[in-house]
């Protein structure tokens, strides 16, 4: 299976920061060199990372940390495209499901698991939900047998499940990303393939599964991983 992160992010709400989202060190390690690692314990080895701010510190940090046997490639892009649209480049290569991992996310959890669950039937795309602590800016999941509804965090609902940023889609997931529209996969790509019968299921989970996103959950996240 490929692995798609998503690494093109300001970074807007952790203030006046000068390096990407995934190169923030927690323990000494880039947020993404702890990504790339958890996939490469599963046996992902051809991994896309898609940057845009600062993406020559990410060609830097990608040539010192570049494993042997992987096929790991930095793909810049300075248009602004959405967690979605931003795939619309490596289209072509991706040909099979494939995995995508927001870029600003401490995670620990059982990849094969994941990927077994999102076997088990056709669909369009599983993703992972889970209960989150900061549910006013989460956008929320509601679910009946475990198919979902996704709503932005705009919305009001009384479910507390939550996207959790990774997700394993097909590729025909393409058939909703406009290659010329900024797009994001919560507020634009899900509710349309929604509208259209796709099939999305949740893969619920209470494995460590953290985003960085502002300072005092970095600030959280280092406290539990030791600096």
């Amino acid at each position: 299976m490929q692995l798609v992160i998503l690494a093109g992010g300001k970074g807007t709400r952790l203030g006046n920061i000068d390096i990407p989202k995934c190169l923030v060190k927690i323990n000494n390690k880039p947020i993404l060199q702890y990504q790339i690692e958890l996939a490469l314990k599963y046996g992902i080895t051809d991994i896309y990372i898609m940057a845009s701010y600062f993406s020559q510190q990410v060609k830097d940090f990608l040539s010192n940390f570049n494993p042997h046997g992987t096929n790991i490639q930095c793909r810049v892009d300075d248009q602004l495209r959405g967690t979605a649209g931003c795939l619309v480049p490596i289209k072509s290569y991706l040909i099979e499901p494939f995995m995508v991992f927001y870029g600003d996310l401490m995670m620990d959890f059982n990849v094969q698991r994941f990927i077994d669950y999102a076997n088990e039937g056709k669909r369009l795309c599983t993703l992972i939900s889970h209960v989150s602590d900061h549910l006013y800016d989460s956008d929320v999941i509601e679910m009946n047998n475990y198919y979902v509804h996704v709503f932005s965090r705009t919305h009001k609902s009384m479910s507390h499940w939550t996207n959790a940023g990774v997700y394993i889609l097909s590729p025909d997931i393409f058939k909703y990303i406009n290659v010329d529209d900024y797009s994001d996969f919560t507020h634009d790509i899900f509710p349309a393939a929604l509208m259209s019968g796709e099939v999305i299921k949740a893969y619920c989970t209470d494995e460590y599964i953290k985003d960085i996103g502002t300072p005092e959950r970095l600030e959280q996240v280092k406290k539990q991983f030791g600096g």
